[in-house]
């Protein structure tokens, strides 16, 4: 009986270890390993609070799922150490999938701005989410490479629209915005829009790109002031259809999209 205790304990501690790697178990349970069963299984908003919470302890994820016994490889550390990343296994809990995978595809995105594809050879299969993601990201890799000659080419000329914003009626202000444009000197296309949207509240940043004068990626950034949540919202598209998109949803692509037609209808309007 001593013995099968013994045994036992030691079997708990692996399958503990296999799941929290490096981790302590209160690190573990007060990151988002812990959190996100609790996540909103419909807009997974809390992720942004949650991961930047993390991040500013040092700690990200990629998560698994496993069976009864989480399974540890020799490479596992190895990758970890490397990418700063740890692989926590959810054994026989189910998770809620949508956020985790919305997560995941985070950090995937994360890996690749920071190492090209280089990740990708030593990854485990296992990753919840890997393997779709892996259909895009060749799309999605070549759209960020473009992203980053726009946001480094120093040769880009810009022009500035501030304003106010008002409530419906038109009469009462609630805030002011800014509009950067940013194209070319020679072709005259435009390649980027920032705006900057600051309301009582809340703030709104927003990116737009564009190749071609064809919108090719969105990011909005919506922070609350009151409660310091932030929500980000990434869109990826493709010959004017969105193939990718991240803690988003119909009216959000919607809108988002529409603002970026309009401000590529008003450039051309200002400068042709």
């Amino acid at each position: 009986m001593k013995t099968f205790i013994t045994y036992l304990t030691i079997l708990v501690s692996l399958f503990t270890f296999s799941q929290r790697g490096n981790l302590t178990d209160e690190q573990v349970n007060n990151s988002i390993a812990t959190k996100i069963m609790f996540a909103n299984i419909e807009t997974c908003v809390e992720l942004d609070e949650w991961i930047s919470e993390d991040f500013s302890k040092g700690i990200a994820y990629l998560f698994l799922q496993g069976g009864i016994a989480p399974v540890r490889y020799h490479t596992d550390k190895r990758f970890e150490r490397k990418y700063k990343v740890h692989l926590y296994d959810f054994g026989c809990i189910a998770p809620n999938y949508k956020c985790v995978i919305e997560y995941n595809n985070r950090m995937f995105h994360k890996l690749t701005k920071q190492h090209g594809d280089k990740w990708l050879k030593a990854i485990r299969k296992d990753i919840i989410g890997l393997k779709e993601w892996k259909k895009k990201s060749s799309k999605i890799i070549k759209i960020d490479s473009h992203i980053w000659t726009i946001d480094n080419d120093k040769e880009l000329l810009t022009s500035v629209i501030e304003g106010v914003l008002t409530d419906d009626s038109g009469d009462n202000d609630i805030g002011g915005f800014e509009c950067y444009e940013y194209y070319g000197e020679d072709d005259k296309k435009l390649k980027k829009i920032v705006c900057h949207d600051n309301y009582s509240s809340i703030t709104l940043d927003e990116y737009y790109y564009y190749k071609n004068e064809k919108l090719i990626q969105v990011t909005s950034i919506e922070e609350n002031k009151d409660d310091k949540t932030k929500r980000t919202t990434r869109l990826y598209l493709l010959k004017g259809e969105v193939f990718h998109e991240e803690n988003s949803n119909s009216d959000k692509n919607k809108l988002l999209l529409e603002k970026a037609k309009n401000y590529l209808s008003q450039f051309k309007e200002s400068n042709y």
